[in-house]
């Protein structure tokens, strides 16, 4: 199995980050930011190195809240918050982010495993 983080980004409104993807797979879709463990990686610390990567912005990974388990991959869902909100996301695997509120979440346009997360959550 291939371990995966998403991290559950929250901010002073209890609204949760999305972004939406623009490359590989699952185009146009909806989820939390993260990817792949390193090997020897822990799972905070790998949050908030591939939001980094993926949003050049730094985050505190504070706790995982759940881990669904795939065909292929362990998805380990990681509350986090910013470290500082003056941060510039540049978007480099998504065309867009946007906070929201977990009542408006278009389950529909999520990526099967954090819609999941939100429905089971």
């Amino acid at each position: 199995m291939i371990d995966v983080v998403c991290a559950v980004i929250i901010n002073d409104y209890s609204e949760v980050l999305l972004a939406r993807r623009s490359d590989k797979r699952d185009i146009g879709k909806w989820e939390f930011p993260g990817g792949k463990v390193l090997p020897g990686e822990d799972l905070l610390t790998a949050t908030a190195r591939e939001i980094r990567e993926e949003l050049g912005i730094d985050i505190q990974a504070i706790t995982k809240m759940k881990t669904i388990t795939g065909d292929i991959y362990n998805l380990h869902f990681i509350k986090s918050k910013l470290l500082d909100k003056s941060q510039q996301i540049v978007l480099t695997e998504h065309d867009q982010i946007k906070f929201f509120r977990t009542d408006d979440v278009p389950l529909d346009k999520l990526t099967a495993g954090d819609r999941e997360f939100l429905v089971t959550s």
